[in-house]
């Protein structure tokens, strides 16, 4: 937390532990069906292809991008499905109050045009709108995650 990274082997045991607990489900009595683990095999597979295109695109770190997937494993597809939505909203929630609070949301409004047309002509990260630029609105995406993962499981 303090280097503000996350460590690959941590998202890597985590998605195999997340296989095994949905293998558990699926087929120790009384088992819900192989359904249940290809459902979380199909989440953590869109979350590594979703989070790899956000990494390519300069929006995420790559240890986010990692996270997305093993929370899919972890989650199943519709638990993570809600929980990558809750994660969004609350990410643009957070990315637009730090705007108003530094009086930037001119600045991030006009970036975000230009953002969009840049990944709309360009089809890659933009050289100066990305999260290695230090002076860039950011905020970690992996509090946006916990927020959603724990708004989904508490309301469940």
């Amino acid at each position: 937390m303090w280097k503000r990274t996350i460590p690959r082997s941590l998202t890597i045991l985590a998605a195999i532990l997340g296989l095994l607990y949905q293998g558990a489900i699926a087929f120790l009595p009384p088992g819900l069906g192989a359904g249940i683990l290809l459902a979380s095999l199909a989440a953590g597979v869109a979350g590594l292809l979703v989070g790899l295109l956000l990494f390519s695109l300069g929006a995420l770190g790559g240890g986010d991008a990692k996270l997305i997937s093993a929370l899919g494993f972890i989650l199943g597809w519709s638990l993570w499905v809600r929980s990558m939505t809750i994660a969004i909203l609350c990410a643009g929630a957070i990315g637009l109050l730090r705007a108003v609070i530094s009086g930037r949301l001119l600045e991030l409004l006009r970036n975000m045009r230009e953002l969009a047309g840049w990944i709309h002509r360009e089809r890659r990260a933009h050289p100066m709108l990305n999260i290695q630029n230090s002076s860039a609105i950011r905020s970690p995406f992996a509090v946006a995650l916990a927020i959603g993962v724990l708004w989904v499981l508490w309301a469940g």
